[in-house]
């Protein structure tokens, strides 16, 4: 989203659509709502990764996989930040930047397609 446009389609620069000081146009309203969408989503795959790992855990060894499950994501943190730079400095384009996150994202999911499930107990 830029000041001119929505997901690429033009919009009208600095047109309030209702009387504030922060968030009136178009454009920045969007980007509340999605940023609110994004944050949704972010707290439940957080919630499901943690119950993940609790069901994939061995008895007994919950808390050594649950230290390497925080040692990873501390250790991993500078990723997404130092694609988002690189990208836009390569690229000369936010947009680009912020594509990086698109990269990150099907990694994890590759990577998740290789996690077996934990049997079903009946």
């Amino acid at each position: 989203m830029s000041p001119t446009s929505i997901f690429f389609v033009p919009v009208t620069p600095g047109v309030p659509i209702w009387d504030s000081p922060v968030f009136s146009t178009a454009p920045e309203l969007a980007y509340l709502a999605f940023a609110c969408l994004i944050a949704v989503a972010i707290t439940a795959a957080y919630a499901s990764s943690r119950s993940l790992m609790a069901r994939l855990a061995p008895k007994g060894m919950e808390g050594e996989v649950f230290g390497l499950y925080a040692l990873s994501g501390s250790a991993t943190a500078w990723l997404a930040p130092g694609l988002v730079a690189y990208f836009t400095s390569t690229y000369q384009s936010l947009r680009a930047g912020f594509g990086a996150i698109v990269i990150l994202l099907l990694a994890g999911f590759l990577l998740l397609l290789l996690v077996k499930p934990p049997p079903k107990h009946a």
